[in-house]
């Protein structure tokens, strides 16, 4: 920033530790009628609550998972959904969301 006198400054700079536990999640096959398969690449070992949310954004269900470091692999039985759009999430949003057609 220039101050009116033409005079500027720089500020200094820091360093920002930016908390990124859960790289990468993956929700397929898409669309899908029985059992929907979790990807989720971890850098740390932790518990994880994933959110099933309907299209009008209600929590139908949630799970309770453990990550090791590297990749997690989990099904999800979502055979008695009905037909409709649906979104996997977790419960602080950390790692956006992932939708999915359930047929």
């Amino acid at each position: 920033m220039i101050d009116l006198d033409g005079t500027f400054y720089y500020s200094k700079i820091i360093n920002v530790a930016l908390e990124n536990r859960i790289n990468q999640i993956a929700v397929y096959p898409n669309p899908n009628a029985d059992y929907l398969k979790i990807e989720i690449q971890s850098t740390n070992i932790e518990l994880v609550t994933l959110l099933l949310i309907n299209n009008l954004g209600k929590i139908i269900e949630t799970k309770l998972f453990i990550l090791t470091k590297g990749t997690n692999q989990f099904n999800w039985n979502i055979q008695s959904l009905v037909t409709e759009n649906y979104f996997i999430s977790n419960e602080n949003f950390k790692f956006g969301t992932n939708r999915f057609l359930k047929q």
